[in-house]
């Protein structure tokens, strides 16, 4: 009996790794015995094997048939993989079962070894739909699991013409359109900017600054630190320090390269003392195939580029530089290689080290460090989803997750990427969705504050008209406003003197400012002082904590006093001296304060009549009416009754999300016939009730409807105003009322025109108890 581990020993002068099978086999090719067994075991292939016991399905065995000495080494040529039905189709004719180095051992039996070291990438992931592999430089597609073949092309029944295609025939985008997206654009000026961390010239790298790792020759000579790497292995020349934080930084090494492959970059952690520097990182610079930059991650190829040569002892320069998720190599400043890595390497701090492959030596100048803080316009440090569109299926998303793996053959592993897609289509069509109604949504919702703004009289609201007489009026308006004359508009209820008063602060100055309104008619006698000047804590009863008044919140801004001819004389007179030096003093306070407004006042009743008749002060008077604009009542200018009534049936219409666009002939008769006691407000009031009631789209006769308008404007506009003044009246006159209204206090002031607390008030002041005067009391 054969001792065939001594065999094996002597004979393969190898170790057995995770890959290898040995086993005896006769001259036939039949297994006759499994010696050991590996522990990698891509796709089964060695159970598929070791079940059939015969090599001549996966080998070549015709060289078994002549005759061996013992002893005698004897290759079996391996088989393409497709021809054993896997489910996936390739283009690389090298992706082959490896041979089998078999020994002869005498009586018809050999001791045979297989090493299956790169049939197939781990292909199983079973979360996605298949995996694809593509060559990095050209993006075809080089090789699929075939059950993805039908989202790539489902009228094709040949899956292998896909083979070979570009993948922007299936996928939008394909990985490199992506990588255009998202890579941060650089230039050597820009990563020079960067703040300089270290600086290391020869001397300094013969200190405490490097670490060098395997074995290697070293010396110091003129031009800098000549290092050698043996034949045997690559040396790595560690530098100590490192970029915290994770920031982004510019990793710079000056050298002549003297024999051999030139030397590459590696970033990484600066727990890693692997002979592999960059198995948790990047590396980037000269390519064992000579002639070519790369670049790796994990220890597998993303990008190339071809390469000059340079003059022989020529000083050349490496620079790796990040930003974010983008990694670039420059070359003697000039730009080579970009990389966006979808789910970068992070460390809380990251090492750098200079490669040289065995039996290289280049002599090293001076090497640096730049580092830069992150801010928000770079990238962030997270992983950015690769989500692509199925262009055979229209509306159909996959996440192209890129996974690291064996490559299909050591041939074509430096240009190969693999990809695994998931499906994310509902997701993803949901997103889409939303995205478009939130689009949507924004436009409306932007289209609606416009309307909305404009159908409260805001100062977006133009004023609208092209009569002769509005068309004088709007260019009276836009001469006065850019100075700060106070203005006096004059003009009947509803004509639109405050949409008067906002064009003009719009176009002032102080457009950026507040414009503050005051409807002097709604403010209670008692009451107006304190909301024109404001208060300070306890200068009444009731004041529990300091007011600013409306005067000093236009500060900087626009003033406007609407109906000024209800203000009580008393107040006109403290009115007047505001006017006069722009400074107010709260009630209750001390300290006078500067107020710098630009005062609009309106007014709907005859000012100067007021004057004659003791009610208005005429000195105030003078002071307001520095210029005088009239408006004029809308039956005054008919010839804008059209175009204002389709300004407000437009907005009406899309405030109630009515589709309503037109007003009719006949109807628009009955506005331009109508005397319009309301104005422009009532015009507004009209057409609006007749939007709401519309049930088409078209404002016709039936709608317009004038008689209900009419009463409510005779109920609140005409009604007579009652000017009466609480701290002129004598307390008697005041019981009487309370007589009157069986004492109900709210009846009472709404009879005097005051509000409920002012008349409170005076009841306090002069004890007055309003319970006494009911009736049956």
């Amino acid at each position: 009996m054969h001792n065939y581990k001594l065999l094996i020993n002597e004979l393969f002068k190898t170790i057995v790794d995770k890959r290898q099978m040995f086993f005896l086999h006769d001259n036939k090719g039949k297994i006759i015995k499994v010696l050991t067994a590996p522990e990698f075991n891509p796709m089964k292939m060695y159970d598929t094997i070791i079940e059939k016991k015969d090599l001549s399905d996966f080998f070549d065995i015709k060289p078994l048939h002549r005759a061996h000495k013992p002893g005698e080494i004897i290759e079996l040529r391996g088989r393409n993989i497709r021809e054993y039905s896997f489910p996936f189709g390739t283009l690389l004719s090298s992706t082959s079962l490896h041979n089998i180095k078999t020994v002869f051992a005498g009586d018809n039996t050999f001791i045979g070894r297989i090493t299956i070291n790169e049939i197939m990438p781990p292909i199983h992931l079973s979360d996605g739909l298949g995996t694809l592999f593509s060559n990095i430089e050209t993006e075809t597609l080089i090789a699929f699991d075939k059950s993805i073949a039908p989202l790539l092309s489902p009228n094709s029944r040949n899956f292998e013409t896909l083979l070979g295609k570009p993948l922007s025939d299936f996928l939008s985008p394909t990985p490199r359109e992506f990588q255009h997206r998202f890579l941060q654009k650089i230039d050597a000026e820009s990563y020079k900017s960067f703040a300089l961390s270290y600086s290391h010239d020869a001397s300094d790298l013969l200190n405490n600054s490097i670490r060098i790792s395997h074995e290697s020759e070293r010396k110091h000579i003129d031009d800098g630190l000549q290092i050698t790497a043996s034949v045997n292995r690559s040396a790595i020349v560690r530098f100590l320090q490192t970029a915290r934080d994770n920031c982004d930084f510019a990793f710079s090494v000056t050298f002549i390269h003297n024999n051999g492959i030139g030397p590459c970059i590696a970033i990484g952690s600066p727990s890693t003392d692997s002979e592999e520097p960059d198995h948790d990182g990047y590396l980037a610079g000269y390519a064992i195939q000579g002639g070519y930059l790369v670049m790796k991650r994990n220890g597998y190829h993303v990008v190339r580029s071809k390469l000059e040569k340079n003059a022989e002892g020529s000083s050349e320069t490496l620079t790796f530089v990040r930003i974010g998720n983008s990694f670039h190599l420059f070359h003697n400043d000039k730009h080579h290689l970009s990389y966006y890595d979808i789910d970068p390497q992070n460390w809380t701090e990251a090492s750098f080290a200079v490669v040289l492959r065995s039996a290289s030596a280049i002599t090293i100048k001076n090497a640096e460090l730049r580092v830069n803080k992150r801010t928000s316009s770079v990238s962030e440090n997270r992983s950015t989803p690769y989500i692509v569109e199925l262009k055979a299926h229209p509306g159909r998303f996959c996440i192209m997750s890129r996974f690291d793996s064996n490559p299909i053959s050591s041939l074509w592993s430096n240009f190969m990427a693999g990809w695994q897609p998931i499906d994310i289509t509902t997701f993803e069509s949901t997103i889409k969705q939303l995205e478009t109604k939130s689009r949507r949504l924004t436009r409306k919702n932007m289209v609606l504050d416009t309307l909305l703004k404009n159908f409260r009289n805001d100062s977006s609201e133009k004023l609208m008209g092209s009569s002769d007489k509005f068309s004088k009026l709007r260019s009276t308006a836009d001469t006065i406003a850019p100075t700060d004359s106070t203005v006096l508009i004059e003009g009947e209820t509803g004509v639109g003197k405050e949409v008067l008063a906002q064009y003009i602060h719009s176009k002032s100055k102080r457009s950026s400012n507040s414009f503050v309104k005051i409807d002097c008619s709604t403010i209670p006698t008692t009451l107006i002082e304190s909301h024109l000047f404001g208060h300070e804590k306890g200068a009444f009863s009731g004041a529990i904590e300091r007011s600013i008044g409306l005067l000093e919140q236009s500060d900087n801004g626009t003033i406007f006093l609407d109906e000024i001819g209800n203000i009580p004389l008393e107040v006109q007179a403290k009115l007047l001296r505001f006017f006069n030096d722009y400074t107010i003093t709260r009630l209750g306070g001390n300290t006078p304060i500067k107020v710098n407004t630009r005062p609009i006042v309106a007014t709907n009743a005859n000012l100067a009549d007021m004057v004659k008749a003791g009610k208005f002060r005429s000195d105030l008077y003078y002071r307001i009416s520095v210029i005088k604009i009239a408006v004029p009542a809308l039956r005054e200018r008919k010839e804008d009754i059209a175009e204002l009534a389709n300004f407000f049936m437009l907005k009406c219409a899309a405030l109630n999300n009515k589709q309503i666009s037109e007003i009719s002939t006949e109807a628009m008769d009955l506005l331009r016939n109508y005397n319009w006691p309301g104005n422009v407000r009532e015009l507004k009031n009209v057409i609006e009730r007749a939007v709401v009631f519309s049930s088409d789209n078209i404002l016709t006769p039936s709608l317009i409807n004038f008689e209900e308008q009419n009463n409510s404007l005779k109920s609140k506009r005409y009604k007579p105003r009652i000017n009466f003044s609480l701290s002129k009246t004598e307390p008697a006159k005041i019981i009487t009322l309370l007589e009157r209204h069986n004492g109900n206090i709210s009846a009472a002031a709404r009879e005097i025109g005051t509000n409920r607390i002012g008349l409170h008030l005076y009841l306090k002041k002069h004890n007055i108890n309003p319970d006494a005067h009911r009736k049956g009391l």
